[in-house]
């Protein structure tokens, strides 16, 4: 298992030498999209990428459909903009996103790829590798029942 600083380390060069640019020009939360005008296509190469360097396989579905199901239907949109569920969720699930602008109830769906950074691909890839768990599918699945249940316990 790599330790967290080469797993940083891999993914930024992974996704400098797709932009094209230093690594240390790369900023851990710097939006991949929004800076560096990084495309659909390319997020999925890098996803492609790591998967075969860490040996896991990254979840690449619907996430706010997944968590609106495994949590009893709640809705995360309301016309293709984030609910009040969906921002707690967001920032539940991905740490690095607790404080950002964008992660707001009325933003549009497609907020989603810009959050994409370096740090979300290492939370990721660190998060499977110390669960111990190559699956993002099984791992979110557990990851969501958990979140649920302590939903319950606070309502």
């Amino acid at each position: 298992m790599a330790t967290k600083e080469e797993v940083i380390g891999k993914i930024t060069a992974m996704i400098a030498g797709t932009l094209g640019i230093p690594p240390e020009e790369l900023g851990a939360q710097d939006s991949l999209v929004d800076k560096y005008g990084i495309e659909s296509l390319d997020l999925l190469d890098i996803s492609f990428r790591i998967n075969k360097e860490f040996g896991v396989k990254l979840y690449r579905g619907d996430v706010l459909r997944k968590a609106s199901e495994a949590l009893g239907e709640i809705p995360m949109l309301e016309d293709g903009k984030f609910t009040a569920a969906a921002v707690d969720f967001l920032k539940a699930r991905m740490s690095e996103h607790q404080d950002n602008p964008l992660v707001v109830v009325g933003a549009p769906r497609s907020v989603l790829i810009r959050l994409y950074c370096v740090d979300s691909w290492v939370r990721q890839v660190t998060e499977l590798q110390q669960a111990n768990q190559p699956s993002g599918e099984t791992f979110l699945e557990e990851w969501l029942a958990s979140y649920g249940q302590q939903r319950v316990k606070v309502a």
